[in-house]
């Protein structure tokens, strides 16, 4: 493997994220996405979690488990509230009526940040080394730098 491929197979598994706003005539988000709800500033919301209830919850993060034109039902990962503190939300389903969302968010890869990542890292040898797949990567290194020693 060279080491020039190492970045591209590390961002496969890793990627660089950012979250796109959506426009409101979009077709519903498909199961499985994740997004970032923004509720309205008196959509007023509580929420349980366990033993505990979030009130006033402001944004909701998590993975789409069922939306259609009226409502978005949300596992959420990560809430938070009007007072600025977050939650976890231990995969509890958050039911947003359309009526209530003021913005939705959707993660997606993004390929400048991708790009700019994968030509910026210079896998160290320790990295190349401790990978499942790079013995030979790892010896190719070993070789070069005896080449490059006077």
């Amino acid at each position: 493997m060279s080491r020039h491929l190492v970045p591209f197979v590390w961002l496969a598994g890793c990627g660089c994220f950012s979250y796109v706003r959506i426009d409101p005539g979009a077709p519903e988000p498909r199961r499985g996405t994740e997004v970032i709800a923004s509720l309205g500033p008196d959509a007023g919301r509580e929420f349980a979690v366990g033993q505990i209830t979030i009130r006033g919850v402001t944004k909701v993060a998590g993975a789409v488990a069922y939306a259609d034109a009226d409502s978005l039902v949300i596992a959420a990962r990560r809430l938070w509230s009007s007072d600025g503190d977050d939650y976890a939300g231990s995969e509890g389903l958050f039911t947003i009526t359309r009526s209530q969302l003021s913005g939705l968010e959707q993660r997606r890869v993004s390929g400048w940040k991708s790009g700019v990542a994968a030509f910026s890292r210079r896998p160290s040898p320790e990295f190349i080394s401790s990978s499942a797949a790079a013995p030979a990567a790892a010896a190719s290194l070993r070789h070069r730098r005896n080449l490059n020693d006077p």
